[in-house]
């Protein structure tokens, strides 16, 4: 994973200078998933995510909820679905140098999807 940052400024005459900076994130997770049917074709989804590593200060987490409906659809017999949901998704590092990351990325989702 890399993240360019270009800042770019300026009254009269715009001075620009670029940072780059890259590194590589790959945490180990757990997670839980809990589905509960509401009626034959529809059901309430939970699903929840913890991981990270000691150093760095590294954390990622990661929250969804929504609703899953089952198609009637099914070709080649692989059943369908549509969902409608609510995500969260979160990163935090520190690096050397009092730089830190605090990332959260949120927002509904809508997804069409094959259960085979």
């Amino acid at each position: 994973m890399g993240s360019t940052l270009v800042v770019a400024a300026g009254i009269l005459r715009e001075h620009a200078h670029q940072v780059a900076t890259h590194f590589n994130a790959a945490h180990p997770l757990i997670g839980v998933r809990w589905e509960v049917p509401l009626l034959d074709s529809l059901s309430l989804d939970f699903r929840g995510d913890i991981g990270g590593l000691p150093t760095h200060s590294q954390l990622t987490w990661g929250l969804e909820s929504g609703v899953r409906y089952w198609l009637a659809w099914e070709p080649f017999g692989i059943q369908t679905w549509l969902a409608a949901a609510y995500k969260l998704v979160a990163f935090k590092r520190d690096f050397d140098n009092a730089n830190a990351l605090d990332l959260q990325l949120r927002g509904p989702l809508v997804a069409l999807g094959f259960t085979f």
